[in-house]
């Protein structure tokens, strides 16, 4: 678990709007009982509960990560959104990069599908997202981001045993 999270906070649902109480270590969420049944109020509550007890956004954010993707995930680490990187509204969890390729996971609160994986290449700078893969449940794109990285690894392997570099060249008279 990373440095920096607060023992709880509250936060709204993705999904709903729903406001809610995450505990630090702890899968999930639970439902907070000032509830106001409005999105934009229940912001407000959350906002206003966190700002008392000093708990920044980039904490609140980790900490939505940490409950629905575990709390070793790299998303779950606060510093990650102090200068975090935002594609078209979604905000990047987390990015890999494997060989010339990077891939990136990502989450738009407001969004009909709130996550998202993506590919990005070296050739742009790693800053044009493509290929997307877009998902309304955490652990489905958890599970995508995951595999899109073996499978780029396994990819990159394969390029380069099958383009092995050369090795260092051979004096006149060394076993060859």
């Amino acid at each position: 678990m990373f440095d920096g999270l607060p023992e709880d906070c509250l936060s709204t649902l993705p999904s709903s709007g729903t406001l809610i109480l995450i505990k630090r270590g702890e899968k999930g969420y639970y439902p907070f009982s000032w509830e106001s049944g409005d999105v934009a109020r229940n912001r407000e509550i959350a906002d206003n509960y966190n700002r008392q007890r000093n708990i920044s956004s980039a904490q609140e954010q980790a900490m939505l990560v940490g409950s629905m993707m575990g709390w070793n995930f790299p998303g779950a680490d606060p510093r990650r959104y102090e200068e975090a990187q935002t594609v078209n509204g979604y905000r990047v969890l987390d990015r890999c990069r494997v060989g010339k390729n990077e891939i990136v996971l990502a989450f738009d609160p407001q969004a009909v599908q709130p996550y998202v994986t993506w590919r990005a290449s070296a050739h742009s700078n790693y800053q044009d997202m493509y290929w997307g893969h877009y998902f309304t449940e955490s652990s489905d794109a958890a599970g995508d981001y995951q595999q899109r990285i073996a499978e780029e690894r396994l990819s990159l392997q394969e390029r380069q045993e099958s383009h092995p570099l050369p090795g260092p060249k051979k004096e006149r008279g060394e076993e060859r």
